[in-house]
């Protein structure tokens, strides 16, 4: 069974500002500038360059409550498509990442152990 497709064409769709629920009568703000959200891209926003993980994004602080877990600051690259992926990707290349638990960000980057 298929969902229903989301229609965005009637403008009276009200959201509050995390735009998940239901809220007032309110007009929805899509303008992301107007919640102090001034460089976010889908709930996330740039962190700068990691030096393996390369162009990486944080969860956006005025978008998103802060991750319990890892207090915000996991990591989320740019150039990946699922954390499997990134982990089979830094395997290749000799690393291992340290997942999140609760947003799937990466908290940290480490060497593979060589044994012998």
């Amino acid at each position: 069974m298929n969902p229903e497709p989301f229609d965005d064409s009637d403008s009276t769709n009200n959201y509050c500002d995390s735009g998940n629920t239901p809220a007032s009568d309110a007009p929805v703000d899509d303008d992301t500038a107007n919640w102090g959200c001034d460089l976010c891209l889908g709930g996330f926003v740039p962190a700068g360059t990691h030096p393996i993980l390369g162009l990486v994004y944080e969860a956006c602080p005025h978008c998103n409550e802060r991750c319990r877990c890892c207090d915000g600051n996991g990591l989320f690259p740019a150039d990946t498509t699922c954390p499997h992926c990134l982990s089979d990707a830094l395997d290749s290349v000799g690393y291992v990442a340290v997942f999140c638990h609760t947003c799937a960000g990466v908290i940290a980057v480490y060497p593979k152990e060589v044994t012998t």
